[in-house]
């Protein structure tokens, strides 16, 4: 491949599949995003410069989620449009939200962020470039939660990146990567995933699924419905259960909904001579071409086969659930379906702390009935009640048993980025490792027989931090608590670096706790402004990492004192 990019003064790597190798130090090899750069490495190589990335602009950020959130409105009437002519059905608009709104409110912003990359590096380039690319395939998933799967994958975006570049550079021939097979890849993310479990467990799960489709069977045959059903609500089994039966009604384990989609098979169908969209500018017709031929299969041929499945749960009057509305295709068409019949959908919030200004687009508000909030009210659907998550939460209340420890629990996200928030995406991810790496750097040298430093890693994507960290401080600085909530219970102070549900958890626990974040990208919802304000003040939370490290210094020693928490 060296000889054949020997000509070539600049060269674009995609992702890190391209494995150009620049032997001609003349040359330059221009990086698309971080992604394409293994930060683990110690190794610099010259000439080597990395595309900027566009959602460092905030105010860019801003602006272009206002326009994919009235594009996504735009599809969306089309789409519905579309599908009940695919389907010959007259389903509602909030009908077909439901189903694919989720996906909707991440493909649209993925392509439009992929979108905007290729082009910074044609605006940078110019022309005088060559680059690797991926041959052209299929890329329609098999539902929502394989394509969210395949976002972080080097396979999936050095195709649609090529995808892009052959779509705006018609007249230019790229080199075709050959030493990846992207074609198995593909069909290995469109078969769904095998859980594994012992004998016993799938035994019990044979035992209670055949009890329930029994009951579940008696219960449509009688025209029997229920009152109440929750799904992945994030209760207490104990509480979910004692809840439902105060309400009348009795608890069930919702097996269909737990099982894969079987007999999906790949067909050429596709919305191309039903879907119209009125595109308005290059990328939108783009756009248009790609939801024909990506969207996901259980939209298309696999409807009528979840339809099955959902048909046969029993109808309810009430759903409540925290997250089955996002990947659960199941329950997606079986909640549209009491919808249009007029139950009630509620949808409880999952997670959090506090609330970003741009977030979802306000999907789960646009489907929900009401939407159980944990802070202040700021939708009209909103109703606040206490945490789902964080009340079955349990810590010990005696501070004797506790470690000498700082706990700083890292952020990690994909390295690609995923959907528009006011959050670090892609690229700026690192941005909130440099910043928590700063603090561990100096807190390190500040070790006291009183307090000792220590990461708690979040595997939430593939930027692979916690190699640094055991790289540059030693394998004993990461936490050997096995998760969150004994991390929490067993330290002398929490550093929260991330303004999410750790935050609340560590809070929660009563545990000393701060918050560092960088409010430039983590960009909060005007009405906790104040709230954040006067946490600032208390000096709970901090923006500056600098004099984050300097109040950790100064309480150091009195963290634990006399077998005592000094609380901040």
């Amino acid at each position: 491949m060296s000889n054949f990019h020997s000509k070539q003064s600049r060269h674009l790597i995609l992702t890190p599949l391209d494995k150009f190798n620049n032997t001609n130090p003349t040359n330059s090899k221009f990086l698309l995003g971080e992604w394409c750069n293994d930060i683990t490495s110690d190794q610099q190589e010259n000439n080597v410069h990395i595309i900027d990335y566009h959602w460092h602009d905030r105010e860019k950020f801003e602006k272009d989620y206002k326009y994919i959130d009235e594009l996504v409105e735009r599809l969306l009437i089309d789409l519905a449009n579309a599908l009940n002519i695919f389907h010959k059905s007259d389903y509602s608009l909030r009908f077909w939200r439901i189903i694919i709104g989720p996906w909707l409110i991440t493909f649209v912003p993925v392509v439009w962020e992929r979108y905007a990359m290729i082009q910074s590096a044609i605006e940078t380039l110019g022309n005088n470039f060559h680059t690797s690319v991926a041959p052209s395939l299929d890329l329609r998933p098999r539902d929502f939660l394989s394509f969210r799967n395949m976002l972080d994958s080097d396979e999936w975006n050095h195709l649609f990146f090529s995808e892009i570049l052959r779509y705006l550079i018609k007249d230019r021939k790229f080199h075709i990567i050959d030493d990846v097979n992207f074609k198995k890849y593909l069909q290995e993310q469109f078969s769904p995933n095998k859980i594994k479990r012992s004998l016993l467990k799938r035994f019990s799960i044979f035992v209670i699924s055949s009890l329930e489709k029994i009951l579940f069977k008696l219960m449509k045959f009688s025209g029997i419905s229920k009152k109440y059903l929750f799904h992945n609500t994030y209760f207490s089994k104990s509480f979910h259960i004692k809840l439902l039966l105060s309400l009348g009604s009795f608890p069930t384990f919702n097996t269909y909904f737990k099982e894969p989609i079987k007999g999906l098979k790949l067909t050429n169908q596709d919305l191309g001579s039903f879907f119209y969209f009125d595109a308005q500018n290059k990328f939108e017709y783009f756009l248009s071409d790609q939801i024909i031929s990506q969207i996901p299969f259980s939209y298309l041929e696999g409807f009528k086969l979840i339809k099955l499945v959902a048909n046969k749960v029993p109808d309810a009057r009430v759903i409540l659930t925290a997250n089955a509305h996002w990947y659960n295709e199941i329950f997606k068409v079986w909640a549209a379906h009491q919808v249009e019949n007029s139950s009630k959908l509620i949808i409880s919030e999952h997670g959090g702390a506090f609330p970003i200004k741009y977030n979802l687009m306000n999907h789960p508000e646009k489907i929900a009935d009401s939407f159980i909030c944990w802070g202040s009210e700021f939708h009209p659907r909103h109703v606040r009640l206490p945490t789902n998550k964080l009340t079955r939460m349990v810590f010990r209340k005696d501070p004797s048993h506790l470690a000498n420890e700082i706990t700083l629990v890292d952020f990690e996200s994909v390295r690609y980025g995923y959907r528009a928030v006011s959050a670090p995406v892609g690229p700026l991810v690192k941005k909130v490792f440099e910043q928590n790496y700063s603090i561990v750097s100096a807190l390190s040298n500040f070790e006291t027989t009183s307090s000792r430093i220590k990461i708690l890693p979040r595997y939430l994507g593939s930027w692979r931090f916690e190699d640094i960290y055991r790289r540059d401080f030693g394998n004993q600085i990461i936490s050997s608590h096995p998760d969150i909530n004994s991390a929490i219970e067993n330290s002398s102070l929490v550093i929260c670096s991330y303004p999410q549900t750790t935050f609340s958890e560590s809070m929660f626990s009563g545990r000393p706790t701060i918050l560092v974040f960088d409010d430039h990208y983590w960009q909060i919802h005007q009405d906790f402004i104040s709230l954040l304000d006067v946490l600032k003040k208390a000096k709970i939370i901090f923006s500056d990492p600098k004099e984050a490290i300097k109040h950790i210094k100064e309480i150091a020693a009195i963290l634990i004192f006399g077998g005592m928490i000094q609380m901040l």
